[in-house]
């Protein structure tokens, strides 16, 4: 009797540790795939949720595999392994293109030059200089494409001391690595 419990145990456990593996990983943003011939692959930033979520959802369909079978359970365990596979997919297409290289329209690009003017006008009062200043850079928008980052900062920001820490963040952002 013991060798059978110890037999239906050891799945579940082994189940409920690569659930866990996934759900830490992506909360301490770093989930390590190995690999077989490689180093393996270490999942961080934009691609450490898909990456924690693909190894929970093949670890869901483990678990469902662990009953009897029926119809439902085949269609239930493919659901799972294809959302696995996209989840993976997910976290590959985050490896190649980050969040922070991401560029914005050159209507965007202009709307954030005019809130910059305004800034600049609100800090010097006649704002003549400023203005001019940020109309050339916008009339740029077309051959120099601004990032995404530096274009969400200066659109959250609700006072002029907001936007000090823009270039920086985008800095970081667009040198960040998702994979290692």
């Amino acid at each position: 009797m013991k060798h059978r419990r110890s037999a239906t145990l050891l799945p579940v456990i082994l189940i409920c540790a690569l659930l866990a593996y996934g759900v830490f990983g992506a909360m301490f943003n770093d989930v390590y795939i190995p690999g077989r011939r490689s180093q393996g692959l270490h999942f961080r930033y934009d691609s450490a949720v898909p990456a924690g979520l693909a190894i929970v959802f093949y670890a869901m369909s483990l678990f469902v595999g662990a009953f009897r079978a029926s119809a439902a359970k085949t269609w239930v365990i493919r659901g799972f392994k294809l959302a696995a596979i996209l989840s993976l997919a997910t976290a590959v297409y985050f490896v190649f293109a980050p969040s922070g290289r991401a560029v914005v329209s050159e209507a965007q690009c202009r709307k954030t030059y005019a809130r910059l003017g305004r800034f600049a006008t609100d800090l010097d009062g006649s704002g003549s200089e400023s203005v001019q200043i940020f109309t050339a850079m916008a009339a740029s928008c077309d051959r120099e494409p601004m990032l995404k980052t530096f274009h969400d900062c200066v659109m959250r920001a609700a006072v002029p001391a907001d936007i000090n820490g823009c270039s920086d963040e985008t800095r970081r952002l667009y040198h960040r690595r998702n994979i290692e």
